[in-house]
């Protein structure tokens, strides 16, 4: 039976500065939404990648934010090799409407392996870490 993972929104990890600040810069001009993902794997070595149909959907407009851009995973075709059990990437995405109180992650793929998390509850950073085990 699979689980619904704690969300967590302040987990003890290390980001890089750059990236950080970055991310910090592009949300306050841009409205962007950053979404750090902890990974975790059972099986090694893996192969990981994200789709670019991949969106967040806000649970009460159903605006899908589309993924502008990740850092430390490949977009399909290409794949990243994944040689630890826990492995993070970042994706960032368009913003929400600001009406939106929670919402969805969801790799749009015809397929049981996508990236998927649910009930998303919004923040007023718009910066979130996930964890997510396949």
């Amino acid at each position: 039976m699979n689980e619904i993972p704690d969300i967590k929104t302040k987990p003890k990890v290390k980001i890089d500065q750059e990236l950080l600040e970055k991310s910090k810069v592009q949300i306050e001009t841009e409205q962007q939404v950053v979404v750090h993902i902890r990974l975790q794997l059972e099986v090694l070595p893996s192969l990981i990648r994200i789709w670019p149909n991949t969106f967040l959907i806000c649970g009460n407009t159903h605006f899908k934010s589309k993924l502008l851009n990740a850092d430390r995973i490949s977009f399909a075709p290409m794949w990243t090799t994944i040689d630890r059990k826990t492995y993070r990437f970042t994706l960032i995405f368009e913003g929400l409407p600001r009406e939106c109180a929670f919402f969805d992650l969801v790799e749009e793929l015809d397929t049981l392996d996508r990236f998927e998390y649910y009930g998303i509850a919004r923040n007023q950073s718009d910066i979130y870490y996930l964890n997510l085990n396949p």
